[in-house]
């Protein structure tokens, strides 16, 4: 078993212990109005900021906050050893927080694996509605995977809207 190194670290500190610690400005902030649709995409740790957002709408959906429509993008290699979540993630769309749970399991299939950015591609519609809306579009995690979710975003909207890519 593989213990994470700063959550193995933070465990065996005693109480009292001192740890050092920073903080930084992060882009990812909800939009103030929860009414606002959210897509999120977040592959392995890529999830972590998206967890962060999905957990503070639950509390404001709990608070009787009306949400807006959502969506949750999530890659890893399977569900079997890398969904962690995968349970929180259920809940959340059985209980209303996340509208639309769409998931890429790499290593589970035979041929081209899936990647968020295909599931990206392949949800364009439901996206640009949202976006159309007024919604917010985060992602998270390396930098190549980022770039090619915005390039799968950009070949939906061409797709669907009939424009001419360039």
């Amino acid at each position: 078993m593989f213990k994470g190194v700063c959550t193995n670290h933070l465990y065996s500190l005693s109480v009292g212990s001192h740890c050092e610690a920073f903080c930084r400005k992060t882009p990812f902030k909800l939009p103030k109005d929860p009414s606002v649709p959210v897509v999120m995409v977040g592959a392995g740790t890529g999830l972590a900021p998206m967890r962060g957002m999905y957990l503070h709408m639950d509390h404001q959906r709990r608070e009787g906050a009306s949400l807006g429509e959502s969506m949750l993008v999530f890659g890893c290699r399977t569900s079997k050893d890398d969904f962690l979540y995968g349970d929180e993630m259920g809940q959340m769309v059985e209980n209303g927080t996340i509208t639309h749970l769409v998931t890429a399991f790499s290593r589970e299939v035979k041929g081209e694996r899936p990647y968020v950015q295909h599931r990206v591609k392949q949800r364009a519609a439901d996206i640009l509605r949202m976006l159309d809306a007024g919604g917010h579009f985060y992602v998270c995690g390396l930098t190549a995977m980022a770039k090619d979710v915005k390039k799968s975003l950009i070949e939906g909207m061409v797709e669907l809207r009939g424009m001419t890519g360039g």
